[in-house]
């Protein structure tokens, strides 16, 4: 979903850089006049077919890890002792 607003972005950032044109601006409106709408999703399957795979095994891995963290305990005393020990007196949270 990211990737349908950040591949205009990144076209037009890229071909900025090469020095293709003037402004951002300039960009937008020559790659809509030449290219059209479809000149600013150049690259948007390689986008794809790179984010995808990397965010399903991020979000897996990332699951696991804090499935297990909590096993072990590793969060939920913790968070809550950092709390108590940096606000005392105001701790919004319960033990």
């Amino acid at each position: 979903m990211s990737c349908s607003v950040f591949v205009p972005t990144d076209v037009v950032k890229e071909r900025l850089q090469v020095g293709l044109y003037k402004s951002s601006a300039d960009a937008l409106k020559q790659i809509l006049t030449q290219e059209g709408f479809r000149g600013l999703y150049k690259g948007y399957g390689a986008s794809m077919l790179s984010f995808g795979p990397f965010s399903a095994l991020y979000f897996a891995f990332y699951e696991g890890l804090k499935q297990h963290a909590f096993k072990a305990g590793q969060f939920s005393d913790n968070l809550y002792r950092y709390d108590a020990i940096q606000n005392p007196n105001q701790s919004t949270r319960s033990f």
